[in-house]
């Protein structure tokens, strides 16, 4: 039975599988399902444990095959299969997403230790083969060829066989080949022996700079230290102007302090001379106005109606004597007296009107004065004229209280100082002429910068000499080395080359087991097949003529690709499993019976996973009284 085989896999999460168990035994699996069912899906799944999907490269890539498994719905992409070898179970984990992988010994529960940087190193271990192998021979499928890096393999293999194809003579050469490539030529610009001459002559160019850096060198730290004077110098004549510009302005500082000290005080005594004045802190100029204006009209109202009265008596007694004395007649006067009477009688009735607007009038201006606290005008005189003196000291404070809130604003130092600074000193000047030389300063500065930078790269140029020196002497040994290498690589090959040529016997031994696969297969169509040095079939009929290839049908060329590889396999592997995806899906039914035999042949040694879309297989397997193990895709 078959050394090693695949028991199970386990679908965690891979495409529209999540959480899925497919067991297999170690004979003849058949596994039926329409299209799109998912069996392309269980064979990739089984290669991307193996060998990830970065087509053998051990650098994750963009993958098709990765992005198109890649779950929906879920942050999981794994899965594990498990694999019995030499009676010993394993179990392989692989994350899909970035390629990482773990093996486990099952009987001893362990980690193997592994090389997490090859991607495909699981297939390799447990199979011994590339992943160029695996895909040309272990994986068949429908209208597969065969790549030129496993022919070359395969011819190698026919030329000096060996119990595995990957130590053959051709993987020592290759090996060597490889290494050869891998260190270049003089013009390979990418590879180690000319990037070191490369390197040795970048070093060789530093150390030549180098040696021409000295005269600079000594010229800019002179210079450095001429600018260094200057700066000096300039940081000296900045200092005596700020101290200049510092000492007026403390000085006028310490002016304003004592100043706003002198108006605070003031401000003070004024507060405390206000509290004088109370009576007035409800009062403004607009109530002695009015007032003013009431006993105005108190005092027009007699001196008007007093004047008015008398006036009007004296023109009636005037009247009435000049009458009498023209006329000397009694009656007439009579006549007048009437008019009299009445004139009196509106009077008296006005009078006592006018009365009441004076009591009502004297009443107003008497409410006004208490106001102030005064009883007569005498004194509401006397406090109109405080009124006066209030609103000089009300004046006086708001001016105070101005100037306060200006030097509130104003620089103030309020220490002892020696004042002793020019009075009529142009601030504006000193300030231009302070911005003026930091500018200048600054200036230097930036220009003293670059060149200590300048000097501090040139340092470390100079210091850089000694390990230069020691670089390039180790580099001329690493030439040294790589062509002496290049020399036994050469000569290496040329030994190997030099081996007898096995692969004509060899190549006689495939052919015939293959042309027997092929007569079979054919019911005895063709007389015999053979190979060329690249492996491209030769084919020949009962009558020994020669088919041109451009004539055969796909179906046929499925057929000698399908014997290359079982023949091959025999040859090179023994007791592994074969995995098949419609490998026979262009074959009559004839052919599909005969390659399905000689499949169940050889299933003794080798574990067969047979996937198909159709049920001819299982109907030929039936028809000829065949048990075997079949799982439909619709119950997995």
């Amino acid at each position: 039975m078959s050394n090693l085989y695949i028991k199970e896999i386990n679908l965690l999460s891979f495409g529209h599988f999540q959480n899925k168990n497919i067991k297999f035994n170690e004979g003849f699996n058949l596994i039926y399902g329409e299209n799109e069912s998912g069996k392309s899906t269980i064979l990739d799944f089984i290669e991307g444990v193996f060998y990830g999907f970065d087509q053998g490269k051990n650098k994750i890539n963009f993958s098709y095959k990765r992005e198109k498994y890649r779950p929906i719905g879920s942050f999981k992409y794994m899965g594990s299969l498990i694999l019995s070898k030499n009676n010993k179970d394993y179990r392989v984990d692989r994350n899909f997403d970035d390629g990482s992988y773990k093996i486990y010994d099952l009987k001893e529960n362990i980690e193997i230790e592994n090389k997490k940087s090859r991607l495909n190193y699981p297939g390799e271990y447990f199979l011994n083969i590339s992943y160029s192998i695996y895909r040309n021979i272990i994986n068949n499928q429908q209208l597969q060829d065969i790549d030129q890096d496993s022919k070359k393999k395969i011819i190698d293999f026919l030329k000096n066989p060996s119990s595995d194809l990957e130590f053959s003579s051709l993987k020592a050469k290759e090996n060597i080949e490889d290494r050869i490539n891998k260190l270049g030529s003089k013009r390979a610009y990418t590879k180690p022996y000319a990037k070191n001459l490369k390197l040795l002559e970048n070093k060789n160019d530093a150390l030549r700079r180098i040696n021409k850096l000295n005269d600079q060198y000594y010229n800019d730290l002179l210079k450095l230290k001429n600018q260094r004077h200057k700066i000096i110098q300039f940081l000296e004549k900045i200092k005596e102007l700020k101290n200049e510009r510092d000492q007026y302005r403390k000085a006028k500082a310490n002016s304003n302090y004592l100043e706003e000290k002198a108006r605070k005080e003031s401000l003070n005594i004024i507060e405390r001379k206000l509290k004088d004045y109370s009576e007035f802190y409800d009062i403004d100029r607009i109530y002695f106005e009015k007032l003013d204006e009431l006993l105005d009209e108190s005092k027009d109202f007699y001196k008007n109606n007093k004047s008015r009265d008398i006036k009007f008596l004296y023109f009636i007694i005037i009247l009435m004597i000049t009458i009498f004395i023209i006329l000397k007649r009694a009656y007439i006067i009579l006549a007048f007296i009437i008019p009299i009477i009445y004139f009196l009688y509106k009077k008296v009735k006005n009078d006592y009107k006018k009365r009441n607007n004076l009591i009502n009038l004297n009443i107003r201006i008497n409410n006004e004065l208490l106001k102030v606290g005064a009883k007569n005008k005498y004194q509401y005189e006397k406090k109109k004229e405080k009124f006066i003196e209030y609103e000089k000291l009300k004046i006086e404070k708001e001016k105070i209280i101005e100037i306060l809130n200006i030097l509130d604003k104003q620089e103030k130092y309020d220490k002892e100082i020696d004042i002793n600074y020019k009075k009529n000193i142009d601030i504006l000047k000193i300030d231009k002429e302070i911005e003026e030389n930091e500018n200048e300063l600054n200036k230097l500065r930036d220009l003293n910068l670059k060149l200590e930078k300048k000097l501090a790269l040139v340092e470390d140029e100079l210091g850089k000499k000694n390990d230069l020196i020691e670089d390039i002497k180790a580099i001329k040994r690493k030439l040294d080395e790589i062509e002496l290498e290049l020399r036994a690589s050469n000569l290496a090959i040329k030994l190997i080359e030099s081996n007898k040529d096995k692969l004509g016997k060899n190549k006689i031994k495939l052919e015939n087991k293959i042309s027997k696969l092929i007569a079979d297969i054919s019911n005895c169509k063709y007389k015999d097949l053979s190979y060329d040095d690249k492996l491209n079939p030769l084919i020949r009929t009962k009558n020994n003529e020669f088919i041109d290839l451009n004539k055969l049908s796909v179906g046929f060329f499925d057929q000698i690709n399908f014997a290359l590889r079982l023949s091959l396999t025999e040859n090179l592997y023994n007791n592994m499993f074969l995995i098949f995806d419609d490998a026979f899906i262009n074959y009559d039914s004839f052919r599909l019976r005969m390659a399905l035999l000689h499949l169940l042949d050889i299933s003794n040694n080798f574990q067969i996973i047979y996937f198909s879309c159709h049920k001819r297989e299982e109907d030929i397997l039936k028809a000829e009284g065949i048990d075997i193990d079949i799982k439909y895709m619709e119950k997995i």
